[in-house]
């Protein structure tokens, strides 16, 4: 992992994987970027989000991730970056994993 900032995450499978972080940007302004976010299990795309699509919301500096479905037991990765707009530089933002465990629930 090579990011600049590291985020590990735990939840269980009876949850929303969802999750609120805060961005500033020093060069320009958020609504200059997009933020693409990827999570993988066994190097495998599970999910997808992104600013231009679904599943990530801006309400600046707080930029929340997933919201849209749980996600099965075990382990992953996971990533985010910032595209700029005008240029298309890509900017890497968080990698990490995340853990998920059972939550009894079903």
């Amino acid at each position: 992992m090579s990011a600049p900032y590291a985020l590990h995450l735990g939840g269980t499978d009876d949850e929303t994987f969802e999750f609120t972080r805060e961005l500033t940007i020093t060069a320009g302004s958020l609504s200059d970027y997009s933020i693409d976010y990827g999570l993988k299990r066994s190097g495998s795309l599970v999910l997808s989000y992104s600013t231009a699509s679904t599943g990530v919301t801006v309400n600046a500096p707080n930029v929340t991730i997933g919201g849209l479905e749980s996600i099965g037991v075990g382990s992953y990765t996971h990533g985010a970056r910032l595209v700029h707009i005008a240029t298309g530089k890509k900017i890497s933002w968080f990698d990490g994993t995340v853990e998920i465990t059972d939550g009894s629930v079903e």
